[in-house]
């Protein structure tokens, strides 16, 4: 007779309590998993948080960037996310801007223009025949390499003109501010190479004007001041000490008539002691006032005529000695670049006249001294004796 199986059913206490078990391990399990789920999400909150953080002290520190024409490096800013630590702290020679012409976009700092202020453009061309024939005659300029020393922590951009004034630089920045070497160009054609501090021109640079004219040499704040060279558009040149644009202190000028200038200004006037020499030969040494031959000088013709005195104006006018050629010479008063008032002339043939003066003639009393030691004592007018004592 077969056997026959039978499937061993399990004790009903026994299935209760293995119903039990399994369900206590579901709910550890699903709890367990709730756990893992709320970590997760705070642990994302928490670096959402960091995140935000990052792009608001970051936001704060940078300028933002004209999308117009550059945007950030993505793969700073994705550097910089990974440690709160490395936000900003970018070293200064390091992490430059990238002045490569290729490239569309620039990692800016707080050197940089803001955008609204001055935005990134193309080197403008020089094409003012005025000034592209002057910077065709004068070499390259020359810059300073100890001074270039003192801006080896300023950033260089490619050129940025200004919103409000359509100026062109491009050169060396700091703090915003156009600062070491660079060039500007104006919309007029006016150019500029040189040294910049606090946004202007400052220690040595050149300037050639859209008319022609230029000047080269020290600067301070936009203006010529200390020594430097300027040549107008007729090609007179003036190379001296400088002071708020104008001539100012020892100074040489040349005009292309052939008349020299050496001596002192003032306000760029003539001032205080110089000499004057013309084309002609004529010469003039002696006080200046406010480009007028004024105060003590002595004027020289090329014939040997020498005038010794006082002036006022360009006028002989004081106290005076002219002596001429011939031999004749002239001591007392002028007025007005004639004898005047109270004088002495002594002739060359030996006779002496003392006494009035007007016109340049003789006038009023007098007395004529001959040569032998006669007197002649009497009244003149316009130079000719009238009474005699």
């Amino acid at each position: 007779m077969g056997s026959a199986c039978f499937k061993k059913q399990p004790h009903p206490q026994r299935q209760q309590q293995h119903r039990q078990i399994q369900s206590h391990q579901s709910q550890s399990t699903n709890v367990s998993s709730h756990q893992n789920t709320q970590r997760r999400a705070s642990e994302q909150q928490q670096v959402q948080q960091q995140t935000n953080q990052i792009q608001i002290k970051e936001n704060s520190q940078k300028p933002q960037i004209n999308s117009g024409f550059t945007s950030p490096r993505s793969d700073l800013n994705d550097r910089s996310m990974l440690s709160k630590n490395e936000l900003t702290k970018v070293e200064p020679l390091k992490n430059r801007f990238i002045q490569q012409e290729t490239d569309s976009y620039l990692f800016k700092n707080n050197d940089a223009p803001d955008s609204d202020i001055a935005i990134q453009v193309k080197e403008p061309d020089i094409t003012n025949s005025n000034v592209l024939k002057i910077l065709k005659s004068l070499p390259p300029f020359q810059y300073d390499l100890d001074m270039n020393k003192k801006f080896n922590d300023c950033i260089s951009l490619p050129p940025h003109q200004f919103i409000s004034t359509g100026i062109t630089y491009v050169g060396q920045w700091r703090n915003k501010q156009k600062q070491g070497k660079g060039r500007q160009y104006w919309p007029d054609g006016t150019y500029y190479e040189g040294y910049w501090q606090n946004h202007g021109a400052n220690g040595k640079g050149r300037l050639i004007r859209c008319d022609g004219s230029y000047y080269e040499g020290d600067w301070l704040d936009d203006l010529q001041c200390g020594f430097g060279k300027n040549v107008d558009t007729d090609g007179n040149i003036y190379e001296g000490e400088w002071k708020d644009d104008e001539k100012d202190g020892q100074g040489t000028e040349k005009w292309v008539s052939g008349d020299t200038y050496t001596g002192q200004y003032q306000g760029g006037m003539k001032h205080g002691q110089g000499k004057y020499i013309w084309s002609n030969g004529n010469c003039y040494e002696g006080s200046y006032f406010k480009d007028f031959i004024d105060g003590f000088g002595i004027y020289k013709w090329p014939d040997g005529q020498v005038y010794s005195g006082e002036w006022v104006k360009n006028q002989m006018y004081g106290k005076g000695t002219f002596i001429w050629t011939n031999g004749n010479k002239y001591i007392g008063d002028y007025k007005e670049d004639k004898k005047e008032g109270y004088g002495v002339f002594q002739f060359a043939d030996g006779k002496t006249y003392k006494g009035g003066w007007h016109n340049g003639k003789q006038h009023g009393k007098g007395v004529l001294i001959e040569a032998d030691g006669f007197e002649i004592v009497g009244v003149w007018e316009k130079g000719r004796l009238i009474s005699q004592e």
